[in-house]
């Protein structure tokens, strides 16, 4: 049974400290140019103080509401209404919190993070700047590195044709800038969203498809692919799988299914590479009071056993953290399981016998 703090309690929230903090806001506003363009300066950190004390009285109040979400949203939301006037002026601010797309991070939201560069002026274009300054702003563009990073090292490593599949794609910033593929490869990168704007974006802004590195954009509910025959049957199988921008928003039992799904669509040799946000490299109030974007947590304990629970074997997984140390990058490869019993004595097995699950590498 939850406890319901008394209501008092969150209407000195509102009478104190959101009223400082919106008065805060009204003098900035009134002391910055509606065409000013924000830089690091006196005023951004009059900006960031008035932040760092907001940010502070949201987490006690959240403490002191506990476990009971309906009461938290309900405050969050209120309080959103109370800090609009000044943070509907902030493009990413405002974008978050509205989502057009239908979700916060679209591929508008990510063009803008990995361009570094706000996109307001006056004192919207302060709360942009600090926005891209965050601990996320700062990690979305570090795990884009990470993943082209990653790319050039498989498509180095492999021979021939190598068959790619980016799930939930986004604005495929990582091809938009180029990922080297060495003399011989022939590269095909089939970009899944079920954003058809996103996908008309991305396939606008890469670059034109050449013989050594090609393109194709399939509108489909990433979701299905807990059952990836279908798409198998039309696309085939990959050398690499990868999805960076979606398991944080899956909860345990559709992240379980999906690697399992995204296994299925891997052939012989391939690699499963996908992206978290550790929970305890990064503060999520901001995300969760000033704008509505939430995540679901987890740390690096938490994502391994989703793996395991997957069917993913322990000497299969690996991880490595961006440069933030914010995301873990997680990659699974099959391996081959190894011999341990006498050679075979042609001795049929009897019809009863069953195998053990749990020690083989294969899903279950």
């Amino acid at each position: 049974m939850s406890i319901v703090i008394p209501a008092s309690l969150i209407e000195e929230f509102f009478a104190n400290d959101v009223a400082a903090f919106t008065a805060g806001l009204a003098r900035l506003e009134e002391a910055i140019p509606g065409d000013a363009q924000p830089d690091y300066d006196e005023t951004y950190d009059e900006l960031l103080g008035l932040l760092e004390k907001n940010r502070e009285a949201c987490k006690r109040l959240e403490q002191a509401i506990g476990a009971d979400d309906v009461q938290l949203r309900e405050t969050q939301q209120r309080y959103q209404d109370a800090i609009a006037p000044w943070f509907e002026q902030s493009w990413m601010m405002n974008h978050a919190r509205t989502k057009p797309q239908g979700y916060a991070g679209d591929f508008q939201m990510l063009t803008t993070i990995y361009g570094r560069q706000p996109r307001s002026t006056g004192l919207g274009g302060y709360l942009d700047l600090f926005f891209l300054n965050t601990e996320l702003g700062r990690a979305v563009p570090a795990r884009k590195d990470a993943l082209q990073e990653f790319l050039a090292s498989e498509f180095a490593d492999r021979d021939g044709e190598i068959d790619v599949v980016d799930v939930a794609c986004g604005p495929c910033r990582e091809f938009a800038e180029g990922v080297a593929v060495p003399d011989g490869r022939r590269v095909k990168v089939v970009f899944v969203d079920y954003d058809e704007d996103s996908l008309a974006f991305a396939e606008e802004v890469l670059p034109a498809s050449t013989e050594s590195l090609a393109f194709e954009f399939v509108r489909f509910n990433a979701l299905r692919m807990q059952a990836p025959k279908r798409f198998i049957e039309a696309h085939g199988q990959f050398d690499i799988v990868y999805s960076v921008g979606l398991c944080d928003y899956l909860n345990d039992r559709q992240l379980i299914s999906m690697l399992r799904g995204w296994r299925g669509l891997l052939r012989e040799g391939g690699v499963l590479y996908v992206a978290f946000k550790d929970m305890y490299r990064y503060d999520k109030t901001d995300y969760q009071w000033l704008v509505d974007w939430f995540f679901l947590e987890r740390d690096e304990e938490d994502c391994r056993r989703l793996f395991i629970d997957a069917g993913y074997a322990p000497d299969e997984i690996s991880m490595q953290r961006d440069e933030t140390g914010i995301i873990m990058n997680f990659s699974a490869r099959a391996v081959a399981a190894e011999r341990i019993d006498a050679a075979h004595d042609g001795v049929p097995r009897p019809a009863s016998a069953k195998v053990d699950a749990t020690r083989t590498n294969l899903p279950r």
